[in-house]
């Protein structure tokens, strides 16, 4: 009773009177009745009830095989009832099938009960009740059936609250301890083999993917922003260097080269807010001698630092990070400067570099699915004009962007390159650029393996982001004019055509801030010790 009590919690919603409410209760009443029965039929199984016992007594006896038999197969009945009942829900729960296979599972394991039950059976048979052989030791076998039928229901009743209690208990907790030092340990063999002057990117849908592309990288050494680690820590366990500035409480130095463009502007604002970085120098040759606006916490000059310079300084100790926040193919001179010099590099350009806007957004929309790719996907994506940088050209003109759509670099676009090697499988990417100024709209259709309905896969989605502060999983597809701004990727739409075999998700990103400053910053504070997301507003 208490295990039907327990499914009708659990497969019934409140003030819900369902086919599963109903059979419940009646196989509740069921068993009540058919217990009341037992315990009548025990007491008056002789009449006088000695005679039970004592063969010599003259007196009336029911056939106790016929009863023992009966009850054991009412009993059979009935579990075998319990057993198919839950099933009869969860085959039909909207979730992917690996899923439901799953949790079927756990609520099949009353079947080892049942097949107690059905051992039992062939002994009751063989079992005489006529004072012939010895009763007691063929009864014993029964009663030790009873007993092992009897405790594996109770694994049946507790079963599905164990993960969630071992997780909260005190020896769960302390397992859980020790599996992540083994896992901490596992890194630091790992990261010995790495460079470990520059951040790792933080988004990774396979565990052997890296973003690195001149220099080679290890997911041992990343951080995801997918959740794909099973350790999902928010500080780095190993930071490259910073320890001592995490540990003192003293904010880490911060060199910013290349400060004039939309990106720099944008991370000097979160650097601003953040508490334990101190932006000591900014480099730009055409701000050269102005003052840099918008930091409060000191009074910071423009420079225009040469590579020679930056080694310089590195050199005297005087930088904990530099920044370069340069065009594409401008920032080598600046890293071969400094050479083997422990500091450490963010790049935010494709030379060495943290994951691209698009490519950030657009693989944030597929790695979920990728399991049930059933060919390419497709993505077609749209950019404010603040994408194409300071520097004048068509796809930052106001006047030719005016009422129009531009497309630009149809095939094999870098960021097509960069999606399709660290998802593993080749995209399609077809890049636009709008009149808006920021933010990033990405339309994704992909091919399904097999047929599925979209609270399937929003399912897989919200499964796979639970507890990402940056990555919001909506139902209706998202919008630009919602994202500027902000330091989150939203993915959502999840519509399934007719076949069931082809989904479009879609995206959304500011390409200023989550699709590059706000990562960087991610990328900073995990490589220097700090909270993930110390510094950013959620």
């Amino acid at each position: 009773m208490a295990i039907l009590l327990e499914w009708k919690h659990i497969f019934v919603p409140e003030g819900r009177r369902s086919h599963f409410f109903w059979t419940s209760w009646s196989l509740i009443v069921l068993n009540i009745i058919l217990f009341s029965m037992s315990i009548m039929a025990e007491s008056f199984t002789c009449v006088p009830l000695r005679a039970l016992w004592e063969p010599w007594v003259n007196g009336r006896c029911l056939d106790k095989k016929a009863i023992d038999l009966a009850t054991a197969y009412l009993n059979l009945f009935i579990d075998m009832f319990i057993l198919a009942l839950p099933q009869t829900v969860i085959w039909k729960l909207q979730i992917v099938r690996n899923k439901k296979a799953s949790i079927a599972a756990i609520f099949s394991i009353g079947g080892l009960s049942i097949l107690c039950a059905i051992i039992k059976i062939p002994f009751i048979h063989l079992l005489k009740y006529t004072g012939e052989g010895d009763t007691a030791y063929g009864i014993s076998r029964i009663y030790l059936l009873t007993f092992t039928e009897t405790t594996l229901a109770m694994l049946v009743f507790t079963v599905p609250a164990v993960p969630k209690g071992f997780s909260e208990s005190c020896f769960g907790r302390h397992i859980m301890r020790i599996m992540l030092s083994a896992t901490t340990a596992a890194m630091r063999l790992s990261a010995r083999r790495i460079n470990p002057r520059v951040a790792p990117v933080l988004i990774a849908p396979k565990p052997k993917v890296s973003f690195g592309q001149s220099i080679n990288f290890t997911q041992a050494h990343c951080f995801s922003s997918t959740g794909q680690l099973s350790y999902a820590i928010n500080t780095n366990p190993n930071p490259p260097l910073g320890i001592k500035n995490a540990s003192n409480n003293t904010p880490s130095r911060i060199g910013l080269i290349g400060a004039r463009g939309y990106t720099g502007q944008a991370l000097i604002d979160l650097l601003n807010r953040h508490p334990m970085m101190d932006l000591q120098y900014v480099s730009s040759r055409e701000l050269q001698g102005q003052e840099l606006k918008g930091y409060t916490k000191r009074k910071v000059i423009y420079e225009s630092l040469s590579p020679e310079e930056v080694a310089q300084l590195d050199k005297d100790g005087k930088v904990d990070c530099w920044v370069m926040a340069l065009p594409n193919g401008v920032c080598q001179p600046f890293v071969d400067a400094l050479g083997q010099s422990p500091s450490l590099i963010i790049d935010l350009s494709a030379d060495y570099s943290c994951p691209g806007c698009y490519s950030t957004g657009s693989q944030l929309a597929l790695a979920p699915i990728l399991d049930y790719l059933g060919g390419s996907p497709q993505v077609f994506g749209v950019s404010g004009y603040s994408g194409a940088g300071t520097k004048p050209s068509p796809k930052n003109d106001v006047n030719n962007l005016k009422d129009n759509l531009l497309p630009y670099s149809l095939t094999g676009h870098i960021h097509e390159r960069e999606i399709s090697h660290h998802l593993g499988t080749r995209t399609a990417f077809m890049p636009h650029v709008a009149s808006w100024f920021r933010g990033i709209h990405l339309t994704v259709s992909i091919p399904l393996n097999e047929e599925m309905t979209s609270r399937e896969i929003r399912q897989i989605y919200q499964e796979r982001y639970a507890g990402e502060k940056l990555v919001k999983v909506v139902g209706e597809a998202p919008v630009v004019k919602r994202i500027q701004d902000k330091h989150h990727v939203e993915i959502g739409g999840f519509d399934v055509d007719s076949t069931g075999k082809r989904v479009v998700v879609c995206a959304t990103i500011d390409n200023l801030n989550k699709g590059a400053a706000t990562q960087c910053l991610q990328n900073m504070n995990l490589a220097l010790g700090y909270d993930e997301y110390q510094g950013i507003p959620i």
